[in-house]
């Protein structure tokens, strides 16, 4: 007769056939703001041969005034005027990341270990790009800057202030957008922090929306799909923990930021036999810069900062 496993098992310690541990399928990730910024508000995406230096540039070429009216009567002649043109320089510099995975702790792990390694290295650079292009925003002089009296760095005041400062960020927003304007250029993107965004979606005492403007557009899922037909950009990477602060940046992403490529990110890997690990590298050469000098030297033409107060 054949016995149940309960019969045959049931004296016999089996405890070192029982794992001690269930894995689920998913592994969650780390959490990374990337991929918002480059690649998406940069004028200027290039890619650079090797043996062509190690910077790019930019050229731009000034507006001009034309003259007139011009007197029949006194000299009846244009003067000649020397068209202003000029660069802005891209450097290219190294980014990496460099992990050892050793040959036994890979055995051991239970998944894709070395794959999930080489997927945050990847993030990891991503995230950097972003943080680089945001500085280069914040780092430079802007066109103008507009100060809010919203105190947007702290925690809000739902039941008080939420309100007015939703209404005060919407329109130094606009404010922004047609200072842009009335200096010819076309803003396309308002970014700023999650934080600050919030602002926006606060509902007042009624239940309505603090900007019941139909200018301000909220997607499917509730999220700001533009604002004054401004598109949206909530960005982790964006600074909004001190008074004083640009908490907000819109621009025109046609010349406000420029990025250039010497090498895509590559993925090395070296096994060391005699130590029994494995080297993961990555490494990419890249670089961004604001663009100045198409309107006053040293001025970001495209950008506009909404500072808080």
């Amino acid at each position: 007769m054949t016995r149940s496993m309960e019969q045959l098992t049931e004296t016999t310690d089996v405890t070192s056939w029982v794992p001690a541990d269930s894995y689920v399928d998913s592994i969650m990730e780390g959490s990374v703001c990337y991929g918002q910024l480059s690649g998406v508000i940069t004028c200027v995406d290039y890619d650079m041969k090797a043996c062509d230096g190690d910077s790019v540039q930019v050229r731009y070429v000034r507006k001009r005034t034309a003259q007139g009216p011009i007197s029949e009567a006194t000299t009846n002649c244009l003067s000649p005027i020397d068209q202003t043109i000029g660069t802005n320089t891209v450097a290219i510099e190294k980014f990496g990341d460099y992990d050892a995975i050793a040959g036994f702790a890979e055995f051991e792990a239970c998944g894709p270990l070395r794959a999930q390694i080489m997927n945050e290295m990847a993030k990891a650079l991503a995230e950097k790009r972003d943080e680089e292009i945001w500085d280069q925003l914040m780092d430079n002089t802007p066109n103008t800057t507009i100060t809010t009296y919203g105190n947007y760095y702290s925690s809000p005041s739902i039941h008080g202030s939420c309100c007015s400062y939703g209404f005060d960020l919407y329109n130094a927003i606009v404010q922004a957008q047609k200072h842009l304007q009335g200096d010819a250029c076309n803003p396309d993107y308002v970014i700023m922090h999650p934080d600050v965004a919030q602002y926006l979606y606060f509902k007042d005492f009624s239940g309505g929306l603090p900007n019941v403007s139909s200018l301000v557009k909220y997607g499917n899922d509730g999220t700001i799909i533009s604002v004054n037909g401004l598109k949206v950009i909530e960005c982790c990477n964006a600074d909004c923990g001190a008074s004083g602060i640009t908490v907000a940046a819109v621009i025109d992403s046609s010349r406000a930021v420029a990025e250039a490529w010497g090498k895509r990110p590559t993925f090395y890997s070296d096994y060391v036999p005699e130590c029994d690990y494995t080297k993961e590298v990555i490494w990419m050469y890249w670089g961004t810069s604001a663009i100045k000098g198409t309107a006053v030297a040293g001025t970001m033409e495209g950008v506009v900062h909404i500072k808080s107060a």
